[in-house]
């Protein structure tokens, strides 16, 4: 088994590589309907809607115009992660996602950090890079 090392992933708004990346978070779910009627002895379920979304940590880099910048609350976004690198062969997940919040945090002993969410909006497309 091939083990996928954190540190080589990344992030990407189009084909713009966010600055700073601390670590990501990548949610895909699936809600399930109930179709269990008075005398089932079970539950039977059926699978209904699928959604994804997460979250970004970055360090805060101003320069990072075409990146971090383009992350703005409200605005929609292709957002394509490659959690092994962006090299051929590799996989790569894209989808349009909703920015639905930044935030911003600073401390005396640390460099300022800025979190984003999103949602996503239509399918999270997976596939093998060329």
């Amino acid at each position: 088994m091939s083990k996928i090392r954190g540190r080589d992933g990344t992030v990407k708004v189009g084909a713009s590589t966010i600055a700073e990346i601390r670590d990501w978070a990548l949610e895909r779910s699936a809600a399930t309907s109930d179709g269990t009627t008075i005398n089932d002895e079970w539950a039977e379920k059926d699978v209904g809607i699928k959604s994804w979304g997460g979250s970004l940590n970055c360090f805060q880099d101003e320069a990072d115009a075409t990146g971090q910048a383009a992350l703005e609350v409200g605005e929609t976004v292709t957002l394509n992660f490659y959690p092994g690198g962006d090299g051929s062969g590799l996989i790569e997940r894209q989808g349009s996602a909703i920015v639905t919040g930044i935030s911003e945090k600073g401390s005396n002993e640390g460099f300022v950090e800025r979190s984003f969410t999103f949602e996503g909006t239509g399918p999270l497309t997976p596939s093998t890079i060329a």
